[in-house]
C-alpha cells in the first residue's frame, strides 16, 4: 500500500496539516514519541471528525477542515517513531535564521513480481517542537516533488518554488513495533496506510537529505517562514518494501 496525503491544491494530488498542546508523560525515545504524536494525530482526527456529514473522499471527516489534513500529515509522521526510528535533530534556515527541529525521511517501495523496485514515494517532514506547532512536509516521487508548510494549528500553504534531494537509504535495524496505539484513519475509511510497519518488509534507515522552498504569503502565516531551507544533512527514517 502506497503512503499518501491529501493536499487541499491539484499541484500533485498528495501531501498533508497541524494541532495544538498536549501533555505527554514521555516523549523520549521512538516509542514515547509514537505515543505522544498518536495523542496529536487522535485528536487532529476528532476536531475533523463529522459523522453527520458525508463529505466526498472523508466518509465522515469533513474535508474542508484544516485539522483533515493534520490528521493525514500527522499519520504519517507518526510512521517514524512508532516503526522505531528516531527523529533527527535538523538545522532549519527560516528568514530570521537557524533553528533545530526534528525530522526524519519515509521511503515506500513498491516491489514487482520478481523483487525489483517499481516505484518509491520519500516523504522528509521536518518539524519545530514536540507538538509540531509548525512542520514542513516535502514528498518526492518519480523525479517530481512538492513541499507544503503548516502552521498554527488551520494554516497551510504549498511552495511556490525550491528545490529538494534525497539519497538512497543507508539500511539498519529491522523495525519494531509500538504497542497502543491507534489509527482513526484505517479504522474509518480504506486505502489509508498503517501507521507503523512490520519488521518483515521495514527496516531502519538514515538518508542524506536537503531542501529549500518558499512559500507565498498567507493570512496567519508568520513571515518568518516564507522561506525555509535544510542544507545537506543525516536523517534518521524507515525504509518500507512492500
Amino acid at each position: 500500500m502506497t503512503l499518501r496525503l491529501v493536499h487541499p491544491a491539484p499541484a500533485l494530488g498528495l501531501a498533508i496539516a497541524l494541532f495544538a498542546t498536549i501533555g505527554c508523560t514521555d516523549s523520549t525515545g521512538p516509542s514515547g514519541i509514537a505515543h505522544h504524536l498518536d495523542a496529536l494525530y487522535r485528536q487532529a482526527c476528532a476536531a475533523a471528525y463529522d459523522p453527520t456529514g458525508g463529505y466526498a473522499n472523508g466518509a465522515g471527516y469533513n474535508t474542508a477542515s484544516p485539522y483533515w489534513y493534520r490528521c493525514q500529515m500527522l499519520s504519517v509522521l507518526l510512521a517514524g517513531p512508532a516503526s522505531g526510528a528516531e527523529p533527527s535533530p535538523v538545522r532549519v534556515t527560516t528568514a530570521t535564521g537557524v533553528e533545530t527541529w526534528q525530522g526524519l525521511i519515509i521511503d515506500q517501495s513498491d516491489s514487482g513480481s520478481h523483487g525489483a523496485v517499481n516505484d518509491s514515494l520519500m516523504f522528509m517532514i521536518v518539524y519545530s517542537d514536540a507538538n509540531v506547532t509548525n512542520a514542513v512536509v516535502t514528498m518526492l516521487f518519480d523525479g517530481s516533488w512538492s513541499s507544503v508548510i503548516y502552521a498554527s494549528d488551520t494554516i497551510v500553504a504549498n511552495f511556490t518554488s525550491g528545490s529538494v534531494a534525497m539519497s538512497p537509504a543507508t539500511l539498519g535495524a529491522r523495525c519494531r513495533d509500538t504497542r497502543g496505539l491507534s489509527n482513526p484513519l484505517a479504522d474509518t475509511l480504506t486505502g489509508y496506510p498503517p501507521i507503523e510497519y512490520a519488521s518483515g518488509i521495514c527496516q531502519l534507515a538514515t538518508f542524506e537529505g536537503s531542501m529549500s522552498a518558499t512559500f507565498p504569503n498567507t493570512p496567519g502565516l508568520d513571515p518568518a517562514l516564507s522561506s525555509v531551507t535544510i542544507d545537506r544533512q543525516s536523517f534518521n527514517g524507515i525504509y518500507v518494501l512492500q
